[in-house]
């Protein structure tokens, strides 16, 4: 599962990596890798805190609506 939005989403908060790994509960490395694409399937649990950290849905996060409705 990519996380096609997570950078999108935390800049528009004005928010470092570091902010959102705090707020989110997971380590900074992780975050990274995650943003990076070099953890292609996060765990649901971090994908679950990350979606909560920023206010968003899962959806949202990983930019299913764009992806459905291109398929239309």
């Amino acid at each position: 599962m990519y996380l096609k939005n997570l950078a999108k989403l935390r800049k528009q908060k004005g928010w470092s990596q570091e902010k959102l790994s705090q707020e989110a509960g997971i380590s900074y490395n992780t975050l990274i890798k995650i943003e990076r694409n070099g953890i292609e399937n996060p765990k649901i649990e971090t994908v679950i805190k990350l979606a909560t950290a920023l206010d968003t849905s899962i959806d949202e996060l990983v930019a299913r609506r764009s992806s459905t409705s291109k398929t239309r």
